[in-house]
């Protein structure tokens, strides 16, 4: 698999990196490429078209290699759990995502409910 460009682009900047360590845990691991093809050793774990490529908790930020060969840009998933059928599509690219992660201060924020003005004035 091709990797991403805008995740090409931050492999040159570095080899991985560690975001917002809070004391009590909780960063979020920004995996070396050594590291993805290691999580990718695990038998069984993932299927082979998934790349992950970050970490949190036990929880993954992965490539699905199929969108990406096909050149679609909404390539990012998360994976909660150890069930496949888990793996949510973020509708993200790495260079959209990074750059949400930072302004969210390293909050989960796909998981954020979307509210728009109709839903916040009916909810109060």
């Amino acid at each position: 698999m091709q990797l991403p460009e805008d995740y090409q682009a931050f492999l040159r900047m570095h080899n991985g990196a560690v975001l917002f360590k809070p004391w009590f845990g909780g960063e979020m691991e920004l995996f070396h490429l050594a590291e993805v093809e290691n999580k990718r050793g695990i038998v069984g774990y993932f299927l082979d078209h998934w790349y992950p490529i970050a970490g949190q908790n036990g929880h993954f930020l992965m490539i699905d290699g199929e969108k990406a060969n096909r050149g679609e840009k909404d390539y990012l998933m998360w994976w909660d759990s150890s069930i496949v059928d888990d793996a949510k599509h973020l509708n993200l690219n790495f260079e959209i995502w990074i750059d949400r992660f930072i302004v969210a201060q390293g909050s989960m924020f796909w998981y954020w409910p979307l509210y728009n003005v109709h839903h916040y004035y009916r909810n109060r």
